[in-house]
């Protein structure tokens, strides 16, 4: 559990932070996370936490490939950004 909170914060850090994230939407496999700025978003970082992928989607979205813990990943997002 600690682990994967710890995941769950780095990668809200390269999303650009809590101010950066507008919403968190899990979809199947993937994380639809809307932005304020895509620049802000570091897909390095994210591909070095274990995601599967980093997409552009949209000048405000990003799909981020999480795998089958898409919908546990999203809710953990979802609450780090109401903490």
């Amino acid at each position: 559990i600690i682990r994967q909170l710890l995941t769950e914060s780095l990668l809200l850090a390269a999303l650009g932070g809590a101010d950066n994230v507008r919403s968190v939407e899990p979809a199947s496999s993937r994380l639809r996370i809307c932005v304020a700025s895509t620049r802000a978003v570091d897909s390095a970082a994210i591909r070095k936490l274990g995601m599967r992928g980093v997409a552009v989607a949209a000048a405000d979205c990003v799909h981020v490939i999480v795998g089958p813990a898409a919908a546990a990943a999203g809710a953990k997002l979802q609450e780090l950004l109401v903490s």
